[in-house]
């Protein structure tokens, strides 16, 4: 490490300490996500023996959603500066979803069971447990919860200065977003008596699949190759009269994007009579964002991550009809904020 220079400046950025969240503080923390996404399609084409298709409505049109929720952590208890023992009470959970039909655009109300939520998560035995305190949510709907900040993930080993670089991992980035818990929060309920929930064949219950356009749809990238970075610049910013470092984030990734199950698209396959075929559905996202962190609180204030996801999918099938080939390429928006403010410990 280079001989550090105590300027003024470096000694506001907490040059040659160690960025990491203290749990041992008398306070609660509340984290704000906000995340707004809209997907616009750039080609859409279907062939079949070479001649253009009219595919009566299907496949056409954009998607864009927007939601938020909040949820505010006290430490219960720590051990070695780690939360062992944290009471999350949840805020409001929802938003919107428009999708595209036949006749239109069509808006969904998002609506969650996390709303007012309360849970304790606890780490302190051999195993992790979670407590529903408040509220009907299912084991499987909290399973993934844990009791450090998601944004911890985005932070480095060690002391840094200013000017350091570090690399991350995507499961880094996603988690750090919770965009992998994001079909957690917007999963239908199930109508009482069983069977399908709203919205018919995609609305089951906590098992079933979320609504369709809910969330980022960062989490799809999981398993592509990722190139992320972070960098401590030597920049200050200040937000609400906290004085905080800026870390800045570089992300690209690419790959292929998994298969897409579900009832609706083998209902389509079957009103064209398709078989089973190659496809190619590949993604390409960049995306660019800034972490704002108090050295004086020792703490995360702020993420700002935006940038776009460009998916380009080719099919190939033979149909009653002829040799039908598709192509599609889709250009998605993502802007996502997340905002902390610590606050008296909760009772």
């Amino acid at each position: 490490m280079k001989p550090l220079l105590f300027t003024a400046l470096a000694l506001a950025l907490g040059v040659g300490q160690s960025l990491s969240t203290d749990y041992t503080r008398e306070r609660s923390l509340t984290t704000t996500v906000k995340v707004t996404s809209e997907t616009t399609v750039t080609a859409n084409e279907v062939t079949v023996d070479g001649e253009p298709m009219d595919r009566g409505g299907f496949g056409g049109g954009g998607r864009s959603s927007e939601f938020s929720y909040s949820f505010t952590d006290s430490v219960l208890a720590h051990k070695d500066g780690a939360p062992t023992k944290v009471k999350r009470a949840y805020g409001d959970v929802g938003g919107s979803t428009t999708m595209p039909g036949r006749d239109g655009d069509t808006e969904i109300d998002l609506e969650s069971a996390f709303s007012d939520a309360i849970v304790v998560i606890d780490t302190t035995g051999e195993e992790k447990s979670v407590e529903v305190v408040e509220g009907k949510l299912e084991d499987e709907q909290v399973a993934g919860l844990v009791p450090t900040m998601t944004l911890d993930r985005l932070l480095p080993e060690g002391e840094v200065e200013a000017g350091a670089t570090w690399e991350l991992e995507g499961a880094d980035v996603l988690a750090a977003v919770g965009s992998d818990l994001e079909r957690q929060l917007f999963r239908r309920a199930a109508p009482e008596g069983g069977g399908e929930g709203q919205g018919g064949r995609g609305g089951r219950g906590p098992g079933g699949r979320g609504f369709g356009g809910a969330g980022s749809g960062l989490a799809q990238l999981a398993n592509g190759e990722w190139d992320a970075k972070a960098k401590l610049t030597e920049e200050t910013e200040e937000v609400d009269g906290v004085t905080c470092a800026v870390i800045t984030l570089e992300v690209e990734a690419s790959g292929e994007l998994p298969e897409m199950g579900g009832g609706g698209g083998r209902g389509r396959d079957r009103a064209f009579g398709l078989t089973e075929a190659p496809r190619a559905n590949t993604f390409e996202a960049k995306l660019a964002g800034r972490l704002l962190w108090s050295t004086s609180e020792a703490r995360a204030v702020r993420l700002t991550l935006a940038g776009t996801v460009e998916t380009v999918t080719d099919t190939e099938r033979e149909t009653e009809r002829g040799v039908m080939k598709m192509h599609r390429e889709q250009e998605q928006k993502v802007d996502i904020q997340i905002d902390v403010t610590a606050g008296a410990k909760a009772e």
